[in-house]
């Protein structure tokens, strides 16, 4: 069953850009806005860094995905 989640991108704690995306988990949510952040549990952003905050619109949870810092080769 699907759910609506608003999917924030974050620019340490302000949100920079928000949607609202109908998905049946928050990491399919973050995903299509996304692809390649990544869910982490002990994660702190700090305050220059860029990361995704999504909401699930009826439960009120916040899930935390920060997005991997791309480096040259």
């Amino acid at each position: 069953m699907s759910k609506r989640f608003f999917v924030e991108e974050m620019d340490g704690d302000l949100p920079m850009a928000g949607r609202e995306i109908t998905a049946e988990t928050p990491e399919e949510a973050v995903a299509r806005v996304i692809s390649d952040a990544v869910v982490t549990e002990d994660w702190e952003a700090s305050a220059d860094e860029k990361w995704v905050r999504v909401t699930d619109s009826e439960r009120g949870t916040i899930y935390r995905f920060q997005i991997p810092v791309k480096t040259a080769d």
